[in-house]
């Protein structure tokens, strides 16, 4: 990745490969914001293949592996790739 120092590159190489999971649970976590004005964002529970604990994500930080191809390709192209 462009910009990264080498230290940087080996605190996120260990989260680079691919998972895949399924969604159990979707909701709604409100936030209190700096505004005083709550943000609402949309959250899911994954259960990752592998392991048999959930975890909480945002779902914008998540992708259909149906449309995994497609945004790694937007993604090369908006950084220049």
């Amino acid at each position: 990745m462009p910009g990264l120092t080498k230290d940087v590159l080996e605190r996120i190489s260990q989260y680079k490969t691919q998972r895949y999971g399924v969604v159990v649970d979707v909701f709604v976590k409100v936030t209190a914001a700096k505004t005083k004005r709550p943000s609402r964002q949309n959250y899911v529970t994954v259960l990752w293949d592998g392991h048999s604990n959930t975890t909480e994500h945002a779902q914008l930080r998540l992708v259909h592996e149906k449309d995994h191809p497609q945004v790694l390709e937007d993604y090369r192209q908006a950084i220049g790739g």
